[in-house]
């Protein structure tokens, strides 16, 4: 639907073709869940129920947003278990109907307490939060996603192989998909997801669909549908997608590279168009305009809590390993692939001139909880906007190369190495504050401890068996 909150009458003309309706959202450990309605068949009775619906929502059980990846399992130390209930509500500017399946509409949730107000714990409120504390200075942000994913069949044996065993951009690849390809992304334009590419990616049997940024909240939520997208065409052609970040430990893992822009509230610019001095960035730092520059070293000083949110399982974790283009250290880089933050650059119609309109995060993949992880990136940057930080010179090496003395004078250090080794320095990580300010502390309190579940889980796996349980849950 458009952007602003639509009347029960759009509503209902959008639905008019529509027998079932998925009510969805996405827990703390980033499993897409859904609860499906029927819709009456009478005019009359079908608006009714859905203006019972709008008021009331369905209610859930308060443990049911903390269930940890391996399992149903309420994960003591959240406060969250048997007793208590919320009603999930539909938001209906998210509401789309599935062009894969005739008859069916998605809409995304958001979390109320009994008595109708906003459920502290409601992952998409903190986004919406976040967002919120960021107008505040006259800034709204954008982002868009890279989402990459393998495709499976089923050998004779019943057993997951890839697609193919191509590499990256492989012809070959793309050629054989095609039809699919086809197929995915113009669900998606058709759900008005814009496409900016699509190829075939590293890993055999790995893909990467590019969607258009938009407004934050928008763009979390086209995330998730454009993964339902995936999914429900691949099914409907005996194929099983997965968006978990390490399935292999020899072949390159899957991840969700979001990239933002900050764009002034009155007038509509990027901040990222006002970046000059791009010419000489081996050996001169880019001047940024003064929120920008602030809101960014905002975020790289507090990457080590960002990554509990954006990076957040122990597959995770398998992902980021230095000199593959994962980001493991506290740099930020102009073109840097190494850089977990990468200030992007394109030509200009002006020879040895280029611009800039987006920050790449490389630190976000398909097992986060994206409301969380934008909502913890708007925070950081706010964080740096309140202490005005300014950046460090970009590393424009692969940080591995520089010498311990020159690491240390640059003060380049590697983000922790664990999803539980991030936990348990967060109360040292600048910026975390904020973040609980901004979020609540009782929320990144649940995170925390079902993330600390799922570490504790699978310590003593190897990464057959994990990926055996985590495989088809991402």
């Amino acid at each position: 639907m458009a952007s602003g909150e639509p009347s029960l009458a759009e509503v209902c003309k959008t639905l008019q073709n529509v027998r079932i309706l998925r009510l969805c959202f996405c827990d703390v450990a980033g499993i897409r869940r859904l609860r499906a309605v029927r819709l009456p068949a009478d005019n009359d009775a079908r608006t009714r129920f859905l203006q019972d619906l709008t008021q009331t929502g369905i209610g859930m059980c308060v443990a049911c947003i903390a269930l940890p990846a391996y399992g149903d399992v309420a994960v003591p130390g959240t406060g969250l278990d048997a007793v208590g209930e919320i009603r999930l509500c539909p938001d209906w500017p998210s509401l789309r109907c599935l062009p894969w399946k005739a008859g069916h509409a998605m809409v995304q949730l958001v979390m109320r307490n009994i008595d109708g107000g906003t459920w502290d714990m409601c992952p998409r409120s903190a986004l919406k939060r976040a967002a919120g504390e960021l107008a505040k200075h006259g800034l709204r942000m954008e982002c868009g996603f890279e989402s990459e994913f393998i495709l499976y069949r089923k050998d004779s044996q019943g057993k997951r192989v890839p697609v193919d065993k191509s590499v990256y951009c492989q012809e070959t690849a793309f050629e054989d998909m095609a039809d699919i390809l086809d197929e995915m992304t113009s669900c998606l334009e058709e759900m008005d997801i814009g496409i900016v590419q699509f190829h075939g990616e590293s890993s055999p049997g790995q893909y990467e669909i590019v969607t258009r940024h938009c407004d934050a909240l928008q763009a979390v939520d086209k995330l998730l549908e454009t993964r339902a997208a995936i999914y429900g065409v691949a099914k409907k052609h005996g194929l099983i997608p997965s968006f978990l970040p390490k399935v292999d430990n020899k072949v390159a893992g899957s991840g969700c590279h979001m990239h933002f822009s900050l764009l002034e509230i009155s007038t509509g610019k990027n901040l990222f168009e006002s970046v000059s001095n791009l010419s000489k960035v081996d050996t001169a730092k880019p001047t940024f305009p003064a929120q920008l520059e602030q809101f960014i070293a905002g975020v790289l000083r507090a990457l080590p809590a960002v990554m509990m949110l954006t990076v957040p399982s122990p597959n995770s974790f398998r992902r980021l390993v230095p000199s593959c283009w994962a980001g493991c250290f506290i740099i930020w880089g102009v073109q840097n692939r190494e850089a977990p933050l990468r200030l992007t650059l394109m030509p200009t119609n002006e020879a040895g001139s280029f611009k800039t309109t987006n920050m790449e995060l490389k630190l976000f993949d398909g097992t986060a909880q994206p409301h969380l992880g934008v909502a913890a990136v708007i925070s950081a940057g706010l964080y740096g906007m309140a202490k005005a930080l300014s950046l460090p010179n970009p590393v424009q090496i692969d940080p591995v190369d520089l010498s311990a003395e020159q690491a240390a004078a640059e003060g380049v250090f590697r983000l922790p190495t664990s999803i539980s080794a991030a936990i348990d320095g967060l109360s040292s990580v600048p910026g975390y504050s904020m973040m609980t300010e901004v979020m609540g502390k009782d929320l990144l309190n649940v995170v925390m401890v079902v993330r600390k579940a799922e570490y504790d889980f699978f310590a003593d796996k190897e990464l057959e068996e994990e990926a055996e349980i985590l495989l088809e849950r991402y």
